[in-house]
């Protein structure tokens, strides 16, 4: 029985490359340097084989580019929220804010453009009138689409959550916002 080519072998990597038989079994991972290869045989046809690897690149762990704990404390707020978990969401993709906000507006349907505004008696809220506006003057419409917005960003920020933390209010403080680390249950 002949073997494929690797170039066969590479579209249909599930299958045996003499048998075709999808009854493989990989064994233990070697890794060294920039490359790595296993050792892997057909439960079929009995062939084995090895199959190779090689480093292509990387991606940052979220765990390292992003909180772990609280994201926003002490608010339920709206204008405090979002621009909180815009920011996490911006530090967890190691994306600029202008990014991560077409991001969220992408996930959302909502399309807003950033300005900056500079020049604005209450800093607090500088972010949030970025937004939509002046929070003060909102019609059910904007309260609407502030909700959605922030529903999205839970959303992201619990895809975005690092393996064992789960992103959500704190159990013992509801007004407590992050990443917690995922209680095992026996």
């Amino acid at each position: 029985m002949p073997w494929k080519s690797n170039e066969d072998y590479i579209k249909e990597s599930s299958l045996c490359p003499r048998c075709n038989s999808c009854e493989i079994v990989g064994h233990s991972v070697d890794i060294e340097g920039g490359s790595a290869s296993q050792r892997v045989g057909c439960n079929e046809c009995d062939a084995v084989w090895y199959d190779v690897y090689q480093l292509i690149g990387y991606q940052v762990d979220a765990e390292i580019s992003g909180t772990l704990g609280s994201v926003s404390h002490g608010t339920h707020r709206e204008q405090d929220l979002i621009p909180a978990f815009l920011d996490e969401v911006r530090a967890r993709k190691g994306v600029a804010l202008a990014e991560a906000w077409n991001f969220v507006c992408e996930k959302t349907g909502l399309h807003y453009h950033m300005e900056t505004v500079l020049s604005h008696e209450d800093p607090e809220n500088l972010q949030y009138r970025i937004f939509w506006g002046d929070p003060e003057d909102f019609d059910s419409d904007q309260e609407r689409q502030a909700t959605i917005f922030l529903e999205a960003l839970f959303a992201i920020l619990e895809d975005l959550a690092p393996r064992g933390y789960v992103f959500g209010a704190h159990e013992g403080d509801g007004s407590d916002f992050g990443f917690w680390p995922i209680e095992e249950t026996e």
